[in-house]
C-alpha cells in the first residue's frame, strides 16, 4: 500500500512540471532581434522593472491633438501633442477621449 501511495504521489507531482521551458535568457536575443527589425528599441521598461520590452516610435509623434482619439497612443495634456514613444512610463498628464486632463503614473 505504501508503494502504491508513493507512485501515486510521484505521478501527481509529475503533472506539475512545465510543458515548455519558461522564457528566460535564451529568448532575449530573439525578442531583441524582432523588436529591432520592427524599428523598435529593446530596453528595460519602467523604473523598478528588470524586464526588457520593445519601445516603438508612434507614427504621429509630435502631432497636435485635442483628445485621445487624435493620436495612435496618447495625447499629452501639457504639450497637446501625441507622445513620441510607446509604451510610456513615469507620471504624466494626458487628454482622454473627451479632451479632459487625466493624470497617471505608470511603471
Amino acid at each position: 500500500m505504501k508503494k502504491f501511495m508513493l507512485v501515486l504521489g510521484v505521478l501527481a507531482l509529475a503533472g506539475c512540471l512545465p510543458q515548455d521551458d519558461p522564457p528566460g535568457p535564451k529568448s532575449i536575443p530573439a525578442k531583441k532581434a524582432a523588436c529591432e527589425a520592427a524599428g523598435g528599441t529593446y530596453a528595460p521598461g519602467g523604473i523598478f522593472s528588470p524586464e526588457y520590452i520593445c519601445f516603438t516610435e508612434n507614427p504621429d509623434a509630435g502631432k497636435s491633438c485635442r483628445k485621445a482619439t487624435d493620436c495612435t497612443d496618447t495625447c499629452l495634456a501639457d504639450t497637446r501633442t501625441c507622445n513620441k514613444v510607446s509604451p510610456m512610463f513615469g507620471c504624466y498628464s494626458y487628454l482622454d477621449e473627451k479632451g479632459k486632463k487625466v493624470e497617471i503614473c505608470v511603471d
